[in-house]
């Protein structure tokens, strides 16, 4: 099993743990959570602009 050290970046340690024969799923699950955590703050934070974005181009 690789470590954070050997790999360079969250993706291409997901990647090569999904390429072993063997893959530990928690750990696994556990990175792609980090992996999505910042897409899911800005969202979450930028909900409200988002939406007034979207709601102010349409003409009544």
């Amino acid at each position: 099993m690789r470590t954070f050290l050997i790999d360079k970046t969250l993706a291409t340690f997901i990647e090569s743990n999904l390429e072993t024969e063997v893959a530990y799923m928690p750990l696994l699950a556990a990175a792609a959570t980090f992996y999505l955590l910042p897409t899911v703050l800005f969202y979450v934070f930028s909900q409200q602009l988002l939406f007034k974005v979207y709601a102010g181009g349409i003409r009544r």
